[in-house]
């Protein structure tokens, strides 16, 4: 059996070999710009980014406000509108506690040392793991937290240069967890990614996206719409890789 035949059933891992060499531009361009039809995304974040301004300050409650509905457009429907206060609140406990540990949102994923790459992953895990709100059961009410996706789509629209949003049959094609040594995994993934492709290229990182014709989208973010188009919208036709929440 030839590798190619080998790897054609295994979505993840041939993503991720791709990744690791680079991209070929023309295919990436392709994906994305079908992305931007495909998705219907970039109308909701043009709305948070009008809402918001220059930058996301999740102490203003008119912008824990805007992001809230932001993810739930962006499929976090586990965020209930009923649990607003909820989540408003522990957003702002959150941001409190490790906003200021971050690095500056000019600083881009390749340039990042390794403490900052540890504060972005261990703020994402402990907003992971933050109770957003509760659902109702027969049994009784259980709390529900943000979740993996949720918390990898706050770090983006918080450090859109050095994080990129995820989900469920992202995460599970490429066979990682949810949890912060997961995430880390995902950065130093794309990083690889971002490099090597532009080498092959021979430009900028941060020339990819005006190349991809995906000018208003940051480095990170063009592969979580690489793979979106490659492994999400695949995996929403496919029942055994249908997301778990």
């Amino acid at each position: 059996m030839s590798r190619d035949v080998a790897l054609a059933g295994s979505r993840g891992l041939s993503a991720v070999l791709d990744l690791e060499r680079g991209l070929d531009l023309d295919d990436l361009r392709a994906r994305v710009r079908r992305y931007a039809i495909a998705s219907g995304y970039d109308g909701s974040l043009l709305t948070l980014k009008r809402r918001i301004g220059a930058a996301l300050e999740l102490e203003k409650a008119d912008h824990r406000s805007a992001l809230l509905t932001w993810l739930r457009q962006w499929e976090c429907r586990h965020l209930s509108r009923a649990s607003d206060q909820t989540s408003a609140a522990a957003l702002l406990a959150w941001a409190q506690e490790w906003v200021p540990l971050l690095p500056d949102p000019s600083q881009r994923l390749a340039n990042l040392s390794p403490d900052n790459v540890v504060s972005l992953t261990v703020a994402y895990g402990q907003l992971a793991d933050t109770v957003a709100g509760q659902r109702r059961r027969a049994a009784g009410p259980v709390d529900v937290t943000f979740g993996p996706t949720a918390a990898a789509k706050t770090m983006y629209a918080l450090r859109p240069n050095a994080c990129a949003p995820w989900d469920d049959p992202i995460r599970q094609a490429l066979g990682m967890a949810g949890n912060d040594a997961a995430y880390r995994a995902y950065l130093h993934l794309i990083a690889i990614a971002l490099a090597r492709t532009a080498d092959r290229a021979g430009v900028a990182v941060a020339d990819l996206p005006s190349l991809a014709g995906r000018p208003e989208s940051s480095s990170p973010k063009l592969i979580d719409e690489y793979l979106w188009m490659r492994i999400t919208r695949g995996a929403a036709r496919d029942p055994s890789m249908q997301p778990t929440s």
